[in-house]
This record gives C-alpha cells, sequence and structure tokens, in this order.
C-alpha cells in the first residue's frame, strides 16, 4: 500500500493494484473451493484432463505448425520448431508444464490402478517431451533444479546422484543452438542481456529501497534510474521476479512475498516428512510445481505476466486446499515426540 501511495505513475499502480488483487482472489477461492477430499477429487479429474487435451494440441501444434485450439503457430528456432500449444508463447507453455508436471508424476505414482498408472506415466512422458521441444532453457533448468531439490528434501540422494549426472550428460547431449544463444557479438545472448536486466532494476532498488516506484511502473519508469545507458533490452522487464519486485515495491514488499511463500512451504512441510502416507502426494506435487516455478521465476517474467501468475497463485491455493481435504500428519515412527517402546 505503501508504494501504491509513492508511486510515481498512480495510473499504472492503480492496475497494477487491479492485477495483484485478481491473484490474490485466485488463491483464495482456490483455497476455499477445494478444501474438502471430495472436491479435490473431482478437480483431479478436471486438471489431468486438461494436461492430456494441452498435450495433444502442442503436439499437434509441432506436427502440423500451428495449434488446434486458437491457431497460434509454432515458432521456428535454428534449435528446431518451439512449440507454444495455446499459449502463444514457448516460455508460459513450459511454466505451465513445470508446474504441473510434479503433480501428474505423484499422481502416476500413487494410483492404484494398473490402466490408470499407465496413462498416467506415459501423459508425464508426454509432458517431458514436450518440455523439452519448448526449446525453454529457463523451464528445463527449474525443473532439473527443482527436481534435485526435491530429492535432498527427501533424502533420496542416490537417486538425486544418478539423475544429476543424467542432466550433466544431456546438457552435453543437447544440440549447440539450445545450449548456446549467440549474438552479433558472438557472446551468449541471453547471459549478456540479463546482465543489463539485473544491473538496471538494481539500481532502481538503489535509488527507491524502501518504497519503490510503485506497482507496475517498472517498464516506465527503470530508465530514469538507469545510469549504464546500455543500448541492449531497452523497456524490458527485469527478467527476475524478485528484482523487479523489489523495484516496484520496494525490499519491505519483496519480504512480505517471501515470508509468505515460506509460511505456505512451512504448512505443507509435514507431507515431505510423512511421505509414505499416499494422501501426502498430492502436496509434494503442488510444492514441487511451485518450486519450479519460483526457481524460473529467476530469470523470466513468469511472476509479472498475467497468465503464468494467475496459474501460480492457483497452485498456491490448491496447495492451502489440500491441507484441509488432506491433512498430513508425521507418523508415530518420525515423530521426535513419539517414545518408543
Amino acid at each position: 500500500m505503501v508504494a501504491l501511495v509513492t508511486s510515481e505513475y498512480p495510473a499504472l499502480s492503480f492496475r497494477g493494484l487491479l492485477k495483484v488483487s485478481q491473484q490474490a482472489v485466485t488463491f483464495l477461492m482456490a483455497a476455499d473451493l477445494f478444501g474438502e477430499a471430495s472436491a479435490m477429487g473431482r478437480f483431479r479429474r478436471v486438471f489431468l484432463a486438461v494436461a492430456a487435451v494441452t498435450a495433444a494440441n502442442a503436439f499437434y501444434q509441432y506436427a502440423f505448425g500451428r495449434d488446434l485450439i486458437r491457431g497460434f503457430h509454432a515458432i521456428a528456432a535454428s534449435a528446431g520448431w518451439r512449440i507454444t500449444g495455446s499459449f502463444k508463447n514457448y516460455g508460459i507453455l513450459g511454466s505451465y508444464l513445470i508446474l504441473t508436471l510434479p503433480v501428474i508424476g505423484v499422481h502416476a505414482m500413487n494410483s492404484k490402478s494398473r490402466k490408470t498408472a499407465f496413462g498416467l506415466w506415459a501423459l508425464l512422458g508426454a509432458g517431458l517431451v514436450l518440455l523439452f521441444l519448448t526449446r525453454s532453457r529457463g523451464a528445463m533448468l527449474a525443473a532439473g533444479l527443482g527436481t534435485l531439490t526435491a530429492l535432498f528434501l527427501m533424502r533420496r540422494f542416490a537417486i538425486l546422484g544418478g539423475l544429476a549426472l543424467c542432466l550433466a550428460a544431456g546438457a552435453f547431449l543437447l544440440p549447440r543452438a539450445m545450449v548456446i544463444h549467440l549474438d552479433a557479438d558472438n557472446k551468449e545472448q541471453s547471459l549478456v542481456e540479463r546482465y543489463y536486466l539485473w544491473d538496471r532494476a538494481v539500481h532502481v532498488i538503489r535509488a527507491k529501497p524502501f518504497t519503490g516506484t510503485g506497482p507496475n511502473t517498472y517498464a516506465k519508469s527503470h530508465e530514469k534510474y538507469d545510469t549504464t545507458r546500455n543500448w541492449r533490452v531497452r523497456n524490458y522487464y527485469a527478467h527476475n521476479g524478485y528484482l523487479q519486485m523489489a523495484a516496484e515495491s520496494g525490499i519491505p514488499g519483496l519480504a512480505a512475498f517471501l515470508y509468505f511463500l515460506l509460511c505456505w512451504f512451512a504448512s505443507l512441510w509435514p507431507a515431505w516428512k510423512s511421505r509414505r502416507v499416499p494422501e501426502a502426494g498430492i502436496q509434494i506435487g503442488w510444492m514441487m510445481g511451485g518450486m519450479n516455478f519460483l526457481i524460473m521465476s529467476m530469470i523470466d517474467t513468469l511472476l509479472h505476466n498475467a497468465t503464468p501468475a494467475t496459474a501460480f497463485w492457483f497452485v498456491l491455493g490448491l496447495g492451502a486446499a489440500s491441507l484441509r481435504g488432506y491433512p498430513v500428519r508425521m507418523l508415530p515412527s518420525e515423530d521426535p515426540r513419539s517414545v518408543s517402546a
């Protein structure tokens, strides 16, 4: 609210406040509507059906160059077609996949029906192929780091080591055009551009550390505080959601957001500790999806793009709802207060 009152561009900040309000309402609605196990069960069927349709549509786009739902074209790149599905942008499709694939995976592992499990594993495999076909390095990196972090937290060190080796080997096997994007100066384009994007955001934070420039104002206000004045990527978002949040809302605004996330993850933490309880799977899925998204937000604009940001807050709401629908507690052997006979 302080950032809104002190905003350099009140009209832009008012629209930004509406965006934030929509995300808050999305979170609260999801947390309220799916709090019952029966409601979550019905949503799960819809969720999986939407994921299957999204995958089929994206593969159709890859095969024929245009998706069936919205008519968007695949994007030509040096490494091959970059698919977008019905999301228009390959990065947004990548963010959707890294949010949802962990949930599909835990449902596959917890399924008691062989036919259902086979379908879910097939859907998971299709999703991983689509993630590769987005050619989004940020999404793939986030999925890899998120999975490694989850395995570390679950103390699956043998699997973690094997997967880390596979990911390292995969990086060498990927087409060079996917690993390195060269610019006109024969330098790695994305890394160079992000250096200047993040540097500009830091300039804004140093100038306005407590109040920021106001919600939704970064694209217009950052030029005023940019002392480097480099010609690259002018009038762009910061491509780091946390730096841009601090630039717009001040460091206290960023701290409040991080505190909320800490509380959210802490409330779902028993699911990690009681992972042998089948009901914990759905909470682990939401946590892994949220973690993937937050990792990708370090190098992209997801937190300030309406479509992926709304999906993210919806997932946070589903995670909160799962606490009511599937209350997970420590197993007796895992509870430090328990006393062995």
